[in-house]
């Protein structure tokens, strides 16, 4: 799946969508079962949606990799300006389980 360019990814779900509504209408017209024609058109359009999705979540990973950092470059002393929470018994907050 990695060598198929991304304009090919949506012309193939549009594709199989396509198709899906072919085998519907066979299958409105009688000429195939009603059922098995169903389960073709839904399986069609499930994978249409599913090669979308995959194509626009390749296509958010590789815009948005260049801007994470990799936390192991870092070098150097880091201070977190962090405290620990009160303990609650101290403050008088006595919650009864």
């Amino acid at each position: 799946m990695a060598d198929i360019s991304n304009r090919t990814v949506p012309q193939l779900a549009a594709l199989l969508f396509c198709s899906g509504w072919a085998i519907v209408s066979l299958g409105f017209f009688g000429l195939v079962s009603e059922s098995s024609s169903m389960f073709g058109a839904i399986s069609f359009w499930i994978l249409a949606a599913i090669l979308l999705i995959m194509d626009r979540v390749k296509t958010y990973q590789n815009k948005h990799a260049s801007l994470q950092s990799n936390w192991d470059e870092f070098e150097g002393e880091f201070e977190a300006d962090v405290s620990p929470l009160p303990d609650p018994n101290d403050v008088g907050l006595d919650l009864p389980l």
